[in-house]
């Protein structure tokens, strides 16, 4: 119980500034950048940025790409570090930490990090998945891009509400969601923490990172949703989109325990401010779906 305490109040303590969205040293900005900020259990903090542009290459660390940052740069390796998993160097203290593409379909990378002292916080500004320079479609109000990924190590995630993640989840990246996706989902923010602590003091992993146009992970196919298939935003603060209005609508707790027993308004929205953060179930006919609470 001590454990999750502490992490609760080290992840209210921890205060990542806006950055503008720049790569600090690159000489012509790409069209569209994410940066990935992580800080490290010492309060050692990197970033690493994926980034598109129509006009760059698709191949890692080629000459081309450094107008845009995606170059060597040497790093102290003697303290925490992140980089994109290099190819053809042969000097272990320079490192690429930016990794641009025109590929439309998918843009991603695995992201290695060196001397992590857990825990380790990952944060990232979900907006940019709305962004018009991304080269996936618009989808309505959705946002264009979703991302998923997977964590190398024995620990778990943890995000700000407290909740445990297995280690063989993957995370989902997003805003918004058609139905709840079988993973960890967050939306800002990912701590890493080695619950069972089978890790050693100071250890080396890696993050593998997908960016699709949104939807491709949820499964779910947008453009022929109808009324009755809506469940969104989730996770939600306040209200549930879930179409089937004026039915009945029965919410549950992990414990299987009955909350909420409501009639769904002719908007099709249900009203869930009166619950607190957590992991919810609900029914409404036949039909049940997990959701979260988050504030």
């Amino acid at each position: 119980m001590r454990k999750v305490f502490f992490l609760g109040i080290l992840l209210g303590c921890i205060t990542m500034e806006a950055r503008a969205q720049t790569i600090p040293w690159a000489t012509q900005q790409p069209e569209w950048i994410f940066p990935i900020y992580f800080e490290n259990g010492n309060q050692e903090v990197d970033t690493v940025y994926i980034a598109y542009d129509f006009n760059s290459s698709n191949i890692q660390g080629i000459q081309s790409d450094s107008i845009y940052g995606e170059e060597w740069i040497t790093v102290d390796t003697s303290k925490f570090h992140a980089y994109f998993t290099k190819c053809c160097n042969p000097f272990a203290d320079t490192v690429i930490k930016v990794n641009v593409s025109n590929a439309e379909d998918e843009l991603s990378g695995t992201i290695s990090l060196e001397n992590i002292i857990l825990p380790l916080v990952m944060k990232w500004d979900v907006s940019l998945f709305r962004s018009n320079a991304l080269p996936f479609p618009q989808h309505g109000s959705a946002p264009r891009a979703e991302a998923i990924v997977h964590y190398v190590g024995s620990v778990l995630y943890i995000g700000p509400d407290g909740s445990l993640c297995s280690p063989i989840d993957p995370l989902f990246i997003t805003d918004s969601v058609y139905l709840y996706v079988d993973g960890c989902l967050r939306e800002d923010t990912a701590l890493f923490f080695d619950y069972l602590n089978l890790s050693p003091n100071s250890l080396t992993s890696s993050i593998e990172i997908s960016i699709r146009e949104w939807g491709v992970y949820t499964a779910i196919d947008i453009e022929n949703q109808t009324k009755s298939d809506y469940f969104y935003p989730n996770p939600t603060k306040n209200y549930l989109n879930v179409g089937n209005s004026n039915k009945v609508a029965y919410v549950y707790d992990t414990f299987g325990r009955s909350l909420l027993e409501q009639k769904i308004d002719v908007d099709g929205r249900l009203n869930v401010s009166s619950l607190p953060t957590g992991i919810y179930f609900i029914q409404i006919g036949e039909d049940v779906k997990k959701f979260v609470i988050t504030r």
